[in-house]
């Protein structure tokens, strides 16, 4: 049994992240920042919206494997797309494309593991969203240079919340309340705040 509030906050979310990104995009000065974040958004709304159809209705077991390699396909595209306003909009033109290349190729070879082998450990899964997503350490220099404390500041935090909450996906702990609130909710609450976190940034970025 799932427990009661398995993917209710993600539906939520969901919604919120269509608004959010509605501004998102109207706002973004220009059509560089129009385009990436466009990118962007379809990853954040389409990781909400595929999270809440897969966790909150009972499937076919058929039905219910399709949407699981979906669900976590969706992580990698949450993790290139996040990361594509950054480069299109504050790194420079070689170094930004460089590791965007390197990001979005990374996402693509995950959600072939994901998609071609339904029963990746969830270690295997959450090891590869974390080298995934702090793959940009190796820019690090140039990042620092490009953002202000502020986004420097949501860029880490952000990440380290997502960091923690692939830990806690792998090891399946803290389970607060098995029946109620487990630690997949908790996993998904730290979804949420960490990608909250990020949408600030690409909002500040673009506007």
């Amino acid at each position: 049994m799932k427990p009661l509030a398995r993917g209710h906050l993600h539906q939520a979310t969901f919604f919120i992240a269509l608004c959010a990104c509605t501004i998102l995009i109207f706002y973004s000065n220009g059509a560089r920042a129009i385009c990436a974040n466009i990118i962007y958004s379809f990853s954040l709304i389409g990781l909400y919206g595929i999270s809440a159809l897969y966790h909150t209705r009972m499937w076919s077991r058929q039905k219910y494997l399709l949407l699981r390699r979906i669900d976590h396909a969706a992580i990698f595209l949450l993790i290139a797309g996040t990361a594509t306003p950054i480069c299109l909009l504050k790194l420079t033109n070689t170094s930004g494309l460089h590791l965007l290349s390197i990001i979005w190729l990374v996402a693509v070879i995950g959600i072939f593991i994901t998609t071609r082998w339904s029963h990746v450990p969830k270690w295997t899964r959450s090891l590869l969203y974390v080298v995934m997503g702090w793959i940009g350490i190796f820019y690090y220099p140039e990042i620092k240079a490009s953002l202000d404390t502020t986004n420097i500041q949501l860029l880490i935090i952000g990440g380290i919340v997502y960091t923690l909450g692939a830990i806690i996906y792998a090891f399946k702990w803290p389970d607060p309340f098995p029946s109620v609130f487990g630690y997949h909710e908790v996993f998904h609450v730290l979804v949420v705040v960490g990608s909250g976190l990020h949408f600030f940034l690409n909002y500040n970025l673009a506007t």
